[in-house]
């Protein structure tokens, strides 16, 4: 029963810390939503270019994120 305790205890901590990253992705989700929405009524060449730069700026954080994982998962270890 004690095990049970210690992985809910575990889970929700977690949970607290994952706090600030959530919301992090979810403002840049909305950042991009409302990019296409003030872009939408240009056309689909329009629509096209921000959704390709919307995916670029997303692959060059997720890099640099990786990297910030990485390095904090070797310092704290």
């Amino acid at each position: 029963m004690m095990d049970l305790r210690i992985k809910k205890d575990l889970a929700g901590i977690i949970l607290k810390l994952s706090y600030p990253i959530m919301a992090g992705m979810v403002s840049r989700t909305l950042l991009s939503f409302m990019d296409i929405l003030m872009v939408g009524r240009l056309g689909a060449v329009a629509i096209a270019s921000v959704g390709l730069g919307s995916t670029t700026v997303w692959v060059v954080i997720y890099i640099f994120f990786s990297f910030v994982t990485g390095t904090q998962i070797m310092t704290l270890w």
